[in-house]
């Protein structure tokens, strides 16, 4: 009696080792989501985000997650500033360093024309940059801190745009 091979070698088969690996990375993503979700409905979300930031990157793989906030700046314009995050061992959070509250929304001179990675977060689409499309202080930002890709997801508070899910990368991004 021959025995059924377990379905991931099924899977393995027909769509590759790439699939199956990219697939259970995407299911431990949704597991740190739905986590986070029903731990952040009980109680005030501010208690249980370094938790789904910390699931998140190991969900991912990536060495760094973030959140930031779009809020009014100093001078009145909008600027963005890093409320949480979690970082892999060996690397410091970013959250209390200074340099990264009301930072600049736009690498423009002018403060209130939103940049296209602002442009595209406010309309609720996810920015995905690597290293050589950068310019000004974003270059300068991912250079300090060997970033070769970047990824951020737009967070909606209704229609309006709150702030976003940022995640550095030291090795090249790639979209599916």
């Amino acid at each position: 009696m021959k025995t059924r091979p377990p379905v991931d070698q099924d899977l393995l088969a027909v769509v590759g080792p790439e699939a199956i690996i990219e697939a259970k990375r995407r299911l431990a993503m949704l597991d740190a989501i739905a986590y986070a979700a029903t731990r952040m409905v009980a109680g005030d979300w501010r208690d249980h985000v370094k938790d789904l930031l910390k699931r998140l990157g190991r969900a991912t793989q990536m060495s760094r997650v973030t959140l930031f906030e779009v809020h009014p700046g100093p001078q009145g314009h909008r600027v963005q500033s890093c409320r949480f995050d979690w970082a892999d061992q060996g690397l410091g959070p970013i959250s209390a360093d200074p340099r990264y509250q009301d930072m600049p929304i736009s690498d423009g001179n002018d403060p209130q024309q939103l940049g296209e990675w602002a442009s595209k977060r406010e309309r609720g689409e996810i920015v995905h940059a690597k290293l050589s499309e950068t310019t000004g202080y974003t270059r300068q930002v991912f250079l300090e801190h060997g970033t070769l890709s970047f990824i951020s997801v737009p967070i909606m508070v209704g229609r309006k745009w709150w702030g976003f899910l940022g995640s550095p990368a030291r090795a090249r991004w790639r979209p599916q």
